[in-house]
């Protein structure tokens, strides 16, 4: 165990020992050139200490360069990371209005909004009354709805996910309630009335049609 230990410390460190003797031997090399040619000790020192101090130079640009990137891939693995968990949080968020649709606090408007399946094609007039006398537990519903798209529209949620689980409650609650949605409106003197739920039916309708 120890005989493994210390190959893997050896591997490590193999690298930055080898450039620096490669770097030493450059060095003592084009010194003894430097002499052979000017055969002056003089200034084969002074260019000797100009040689080590280059040589330094380079070995610290070299380690600095490692140093650099590993670095850069460590923040490349923490960035991939994060955004792995991101991802991960906006899929369980999601996955939590599911939870909340499903949970027996919302059995009424479940409910209703079956009511709502049964009502559908019907005169306008209808629909109106009817939401009329629905209108609280529509009302949840349509601010349950309300609530998920703003999530969307801060992509605090994931949008492909919410909209595989919603789709059909979201697309059709609201075509189907639109007059009575209209009425409100214009009854009420506040035209942005459920408009964060309108823009999510028209998002989610766009090309598609599978009601």
């Amino acid at each position: 165990m120890n005989d493994s230990a210390d190959k893997l410390a050896m591997v490590k460190l193999r690298f930055p020992i080898g450039f620096s003797v490669v770097t030493t031997v450059i060095v003592l090399a084009v010194t003894a050139v430097f002499y052979t040619l000017t055969e002056s000790l003089e200034k084969t020192a002074i260019f000797f200490g100009a040689a080590v101090a280059a040589g330094g130079t380079v070995a610290a640009a070299f380690y600095a360069a490692r140093s650099l990137n590993a670095i850069i891939f460590n923040q490349a693995v923490s960035f991939a990371r994060e955004e792995a968990l991101e991802t991960h949080g906006k899929k369980v968020r999601a996955l939590e209005y599911a939870a909340r649709w499903n949970a027996p606090a919302m059995h009424n408007c479940r409910a209703v909004c079956r009511k709502i399946l049964e009502v559908r094609g019907q005169p306008e007039q209808e629909i109106i009354e009817f939401g009329d006398r629905e209108a609280i537990i529509i009302t949840n519903i349509f601010n349950f709805f309300e609530e998920m798209a703003f999530s969307i529209e801060h992509n605090i949620i994931d949008e492909d996910l919410a909209k595989n689980i919603f789709y059909g409650l979201v697309v059709i609650c609201f075509q189907v309630m639109e007059p009575w949605v209209e009425h409100e409106r214009t009854k009420k003197g506040i035209p942005t009335i459920l408009i964060a739920v309108q823009k999510l039916y028209n998002n989610w309708k766009v090309g598609e049609n599978r009601v």
